[in-house]
């Protein structure tokens, strides 16, 4: 600090810890005189960081800044979220029954291949039920949404022989324009055997499985099979 004495100008040192008039906001520390002229730094608990992350805990300990996530499932509110997913994250979903269409991915309410467990059809009350495509029924599955209970069984049939030369079919989903073949599940081999007409497949897990026609997938010969 400035100093006069019997007018001559001088500085003197502040006080120890004063507290600078220039402190960094958020870093856990704050910035004190030593008392010989220079600064020091001491732990200040009080001086939260700020994330701007609603599934955050804003923490210092013992001087140091930290970032903790709030609980799965924990309400928030950023942007379309609702729900902290556990890792620092305010989810629009953590499970489907947090969805209107009944299906949570990767934190968003959405859809697979146009579908949606709550608008599929409901054949839960059935051992087996068919799906139907090609023929007179063009580049469709008919019916292209179904809930089924696990263990059923689903038959998809092209009416005549040689429809899956025609439609190969496999597992996977159309997303954004671009086919991403499915890596596991009871459709992830390409059926294309031009011998048969029909295959029948056993739902045994539980989950959600979307289907295309390798050949017309772009053009919406698409469709899903939720297993309850």
């Amino acid at each position: 600090m400035a100093t006069c004495d019997q007018g001559t100008c001088g500085l003197a040192d502040v006080a120890a810890d004063t507290p600078t008039a220039t402190q960094a906001k958020g870093d856990c520390q704050k910035t004190l005189c030593d008392g010989q002229g220079n600064t020091k730094m001491v732990a200040d608990n009080t001086d939260l960081p700020d994330d701007s992350k609603a599934c955050t805990n804003d923490v210092c300990t013992a001087g140091v800044p930290s970032h903790t996530s709030l609980a799965a499932g924990s309400a928030c509110a950023e942007g379309t979220g609702k729900f902290c997913d556990g890792a620092g994250v305010c989810a629009e979903c953590i499970t489907n029954a947090d969805c209107a269409t009944g299906l949570c991915s990767a934190g968003v309410c959405s859809m697979v291949n146009g579908c949606a467990p709550a608008t599929a059809t409901d054949l839960t009350a059935l051992n087996s039920t068919t799906i139907n495509f090609g023929g007179a029924f063009g580049l469709n599955y008919v019916p292209k949404c179904i809930k089924v209970k696990a263990g059923s069984k689903v038959v998809f049939d092209g009416i005549a022989v040689g429809s899956f030369a025609s439609h190969p079919f496999v597992g996977g989903e159309v997303k954004n324009g671009v086919k991403i073949q499915a890596a596991s599940g009871p459709f992830m081999t390409l059926e294309k055997d031009p011998t048969i007409s029909s295959k029948t497949y056993t739902m045994t897990t539980v989950g959600t499985f979307p289907y295309y026609c390798d050949f017309h997938a772009l053009a919406g010969m698409t469709g899903a099979v939720f297993v309850q």
